[in-house]
């Protein structure tokens, strides 16, 4: 059995099934964030769930959507596809794979509509972190930019952008 919040199995160590007065059933861990405000992806907005969509809209759980979003059998599938990857990349492509994979870290910037997402990628012998690289190398045309540039080309209304800079 799983639990209904988290959807992982249910354990004799922290996932221990609980009964709330309600009838309801759910692990120990999760009963920790019970009244903490919830997580979850809404699939009406496209986003994080706000408090007024929890109400008025379809809310899943971040792992539930995380399954929904990716289809099925599609990290397989990516995985046959990584191993030709690199005999694919051109001269410019595999400069800008070397590029990516030199510098010690990244910081990324990702734009689509209002929404941005920014971080550091910390360039490691990590292999997902090097095929990560090596995707955006292959399938993202990546500009080079003055140092503090905030543009890129690319993106258009429904996509989004990815800035990357190498962090000093």
């Amino acid at each position: 059995m799983e639990c209904n919040i988290c959807d992982d199995e249910y354990d004799e160590n922290e996932r221990v099934p609980k009964i709330l007065p309600c009838g309801h059933t759910m692990c120990a861990h999760c009963e920790k964030f019970l009244y903490r405000v919830p997580r979850g992806w809404c699939r009406d907005c496209g986003a994080a769930a706000a408090a007024r969509c929890w109400d008025v809209h379809e809310v899943l759980n971040a792992k539930a959507a995380l399954r929904h979003r990716l289809a099925a059998g599609a990290l397989q599938r990516a995985a046959g596809q990584l191993q030709d990857l690199q005999a694919e990349c051109d001269g410019e492509q595999a400069l800008a794979a070397v590029t990516l994979l030199a510098a010690e870290s990244w910081e990324l910037t990702m734009r689509s509509g209002a929404r941005v997402l920014t971080g550091t990628l910390q360039v490691t012998e990590d292999p997902l972190i090097e095929a990560l690289l090596l995707v955006a190398a292959a399938r993202i045309a990546l500009t080079e930019g003055e140092e503090g540039a905030q543009e890129a080309s690319g993106g258009g209304e429904a996509g989004g952008q990815v800035i990357a800079a190498p962090k000093r």
